[in-house]
């Protein structure tokens, strides 16, 4: 979320997003099927705690030799679940908190 709200986005077609449909750890991926698609542009996944739900991505990277780039951004939070217990459940917290 914070790449849409922030990154100033110069052409079309450079923004690829699960759109909040609960699919975290979407970004790695969605990177790396950018980067086979598109071999000649640069590619980069801008990403949070989800992070952690698919680093096994990171092997595909490596075996295919993708040139994608990884900017992690780190909140301390799984912060799509936070936000849904932010609206949902009075800031309740269940282990999303990746923090001291």
């Amino acid at each position: 979320m914070w790449a849409v709200q922030w990154y100033k986005y110069r052409r079309p077609r450079q923004w690829l997003t699960s759109s909040c449909l609960g699919a975290m750890g979407f970004g790695l991926h969605a990177a790396i099927g950018a980067a086979v698609a598109r071999p000649e542009a640069l590619v980069i996944d801008i990403d949070g705690g989800s992070f952690m739900m698919n680093v096994q991505g990171l092997a595909a990277v490596q075996v295919e030799n993708l040139p994608v780039k990884m900017m992690i951004l780190n909140d301390q939070y799984l912060g799509m679940a936070a936000q849904w217990e932010d609206l949902f459940y009075k800031a309740n917290r269940a282990y999303t908190n990746l923090g001291n």
